[in-house]
């Protein structure tokens, strides 16, 4: 595979070439030649064709990760401010279950906390819902591009599935009651595919004995 507009042209020339050697000293016949060049030219028409559409959708992908940087997790980090300056707890629930009986009885305290954002309108109707409907954007041009398992969005995995569990709630209220079951579809599905790929172990458990062993001597250092 070609990876530079130079190696398609370098390769096309170098064949051109080549040909017009053999026929030139006899070693082609001049149909076999003039076969041979309109097959190399079909190769390489078919091989920049190949070239230019990945490199189309890598600067697809590119603009769909600044989108989700700058603009969702931005507004989600100003979000988690208010939160904060509201004196609420920011809470986690894993969407197991779209059904708002099971989520309650397995998360209790993190659906009530959940529940007290959205009955603050300044932050459910306009901070919780806007990032809803930003992540829907974000998961539709995701899953229309079929870019749900594409290397370059591997590292969007984790906050994306932690953002949709921190509006649990939220999204559940907007499918049940506010808008209709199909509200948020394209997130969820993004959801249930990234959810079974993050890393759910703690940093505790993520720690090697290399790490435990830095930090400890580090800290030692620190406290003489």
């Amino acid at each position: 595979m070609f990876t530079t507009d130079r190696e398609i042209s370098a390769f096309g020339l170098g064949s051109f070439i080549s040909i017009c050697i053999g026929a030139k000293a006899g070693i082609l016949e001049n149909s076999t030649a003039i076969g041979l060049l309109a097959f190399t030219g079909v190769l390489l028409a078919y091989r920049k064709y190949v070239y230019e559409r990945e490199r189309d959708r890598k600067e697809l992908l590119a603009d769909l990760i600044r989108f989700y940087r700058e603009e969702i997790l931005h507004e989600n980090q100003n979000f988690l401010k208010q939160i904060d300056d509201n004196k609420h707890k920011l809470t986690f629930i894993k969407l197991d279950e779209l059904d708002l009986q099971s989520i309650v009885k397995e998360y209790p305290d993190e659906a009530k906390e959940q529940m007290k954002i959205t009955i603050n309108r300044q932050l459910y109707t306009l901070q919780s819902v806007n990032i809803l409907n930003r992540l829907e954007e974000f998961s539709i041009r995701v899953i229309n591009n079929d870019a749900i398992t594409d290397d370059l969005l591997t590292s969007l995995h984790t906050t994306f599935v932690r953002m949709i569990e921190g509006h649990a709630i939220a999204l559940m209220r907007q499918r049940q009651i506010e808008t209709g079951e199909n509200t948020y579809s394209k997130t969820i599905e993004l959801y249930r595919e990234w959810e079974k790929l993050i890393d759910r172990r703690t940093s505790r458990e993520r720690m090697t004995r290399e790490w435990m062993l830095l930090y400890k001597s580090a800290e030692k250092e620190l406290k003489t």
